[in-house]
């Protein structure tokens, strides 16, 4: 970490038969405060990374077809019989980021440490009108992720119209 001037990191493995999270380094450089395994951190846009790698795999073993339409896995997306799996991953669906959304922000605003569930964050960005046509332009908009997070439930198989898997905001921005 020393070479690459990384002041600090947490490490997190989650297995079957076991976990491995350890924290190294500091938090701070200035107090020195040393690095906390359960520090708060946005983790950004790393998760469409994740994500986009686990659906190329899923493609891989023929499970998906990149073409797909997102409104066979996920309801009430706008133009979803045109967004296409393909269109999400190359984030060129033309899905409405939620955090412009007046109501998004009001929310988030009244209390920054409330968790939304996919579909909340979904249903603030699905009632606004797409930015542009499916595949016509590029935007990493935050609905895209939430989308991903209420496909993946769907294709996990635990139903896809309601979801109990509550996530804290800092997991889709």
């Amino acid at each position: 970490m020393t070479d690459m001037s990384i002041p600090g990191a947490v490490v997190g493995v989650w297995g079957p038969t076991g976990d491995y999270v350890r924290s190294f380094g500091v938090a701070d450089k200035a107090t020195e405060a040393p690095m906390q395994t359960d520090i708060y951190s946005r983790i950004g846009s790393v998760t469409k990374t994740f994500t986009v790698t686990a659906l190329l795999q899923l493609v891989d073993q023929g499970k998906l077809n990149l073409d797909d339409p997102i409104s066979k896995f996920v309801p009430r997306v706008p133009a979803g019989d045109q967004i296409t799996l393909r269109a999400l991953a190359q984030m060129r669906s033309g899905l409405t980021t939620y955090d412009d959304v007046a109501a998004f922000a009001d929310s988030y605003l009244a209390d920054p440490s409330q968790s939304f569930m996919p579909a909340q964050l979904a249903a603030f960005a699905f009632d606004e009108p797409l930015q542009f046509a499916p595949g016509t332009q590029y935007s990493t908009a935050t609905p895209t992720s939430s989308c991903w997070a209420w496909w993946w439930k769907c294709r996990a198989g635990s139903g896809c119209r309601t979801t109990s898997v509550s996530t804290s905001l800092r997991h889709f921005t």
